[in-house]
């Protein structure tokens, strides 16, 4: 009798098996990391906006909103420079993002921020932040909308008035 034993590799079902729990660790690994990415994208937008608007109360615009500037305003040093290229201020997702000041002559003025191509995730975080006396109105998409309603494109334009 032959008492050898058989030295045995593995085998391809087995090769084929690691191979695919490999690749579903791997696609779930991947779909956590684009919505945690997301989620950043969202909360650094917030910050970006109240980090705008404090700049700009912080500057001389804030006492003579007509002789407002948007390119000295984005090259001035107040604004972030990750967030300025060319004189423009980038928003998180590369879209331009632009602001204006209006001084109404009766002691009404206001600040508009807008940003184009803004996804779902971060313009739901955009409108449910708590943005204190300041914030006047938030329009989505053109239109006026509340913490409820939410936004419901993949992708939106976002118009926020502060005074």
């Amino acid at each position: 009798m032959n008492n050898h034993k058989r030295n045995r590799g593995v085998n391809l079902v087995e090769t084929m098996i690691v191979v695919g729990i490999m690749g579903l660790l791997l696609g779930i690994s991947i779909g956590l990391l684009s919505i945690v990415h997301s989620w950043m994208k969202s909360n650094e937008t917030v910050v970006e906006i109240s980090s705008i608007v404090s700049a700009f109360h912080r500057s001389d615009y804030n006492e003579d909103y007509n002789s407002f500037d948007m390119t000295a305003f984005a090259n001035s040093g107040m604004v972030p420079k990750r967030w300025v290229a060319n004189g423009i201020i980038i928003d998180p997702f590369g879209g331009a993002l632009s602001l204006s000041a209006n001084d109404a002559g009766n002691g009404d003025k206001s600040i508009r921020i807008s940003m184009h191509a803004i996804p779902k995730a971060a313009c739901n975080a955009i409108i449910s932040n708590s943005w204190g006396n300041s914030l006047q109105s938030i329009l989505v998409n053109g239109q006026k909308v509340s913490v409820f309603q939410g936004c419901s494109s993949s992708t939106n334009t976002v118009v926020m008035n502060f005074n």
